[in-house]
């Protein structure tokens, strides 16, 4: 048969390909969501200009006091996303070298599970 350890690297070989291929499409779907916001930039940009026009009509804010106050709060709302961006990207990266971690330990776990069975049945 085959050796215990090419059997563990490829084991270990599968399940790295297999939740790599979930990553990928996890951020595939993520891609498609993005261009497809990108798509339809005119008809949110008509829906924007819709929604101003009836806050004037209803509260009497120019489109101009309108757009002072969305940047007041546009700034605020970006710095918000930063953060939030760059906290999801520094876990991501955290997870991704835990898992490449874990991997490492399986792996050396299947090449030694002899003695693993063996301090086990003490």
């Amino acid at each position: 048969g085959v050796g215990r350890i090419t059997s563990s690297l490829l084991s270990t070989f599968i399940l790295f390909i297999g939740i790599s291929i979930i990553i990928f499409f996890l951020f595939r779907q993520l891609w498609i969501f993005l261009t497809d916001l990108i798509e339809r930039k005119e008809e949110i940009r008509d829906y924007i200009t819709l929604i101003q026009e009836k806050v004037t009509q209803s509260t009497g804010f120019s489109i101009y006091q309108q757009e002072e106050m969305l940047r007041d709060r546009l700034g605020f709302f970006f710095e918000m996303i930063q953060n939030v961006i760059s906290d999801f990207l520094a876990g991501l990266t955290v997870m991704l070298v835990n898992f490449l971690v874990v991997l490492i330990y399986v792996l050396l776990l299947l090449i030694k599970r002899d003695k693993f069975v063996d301090f086990s049945m003490m």
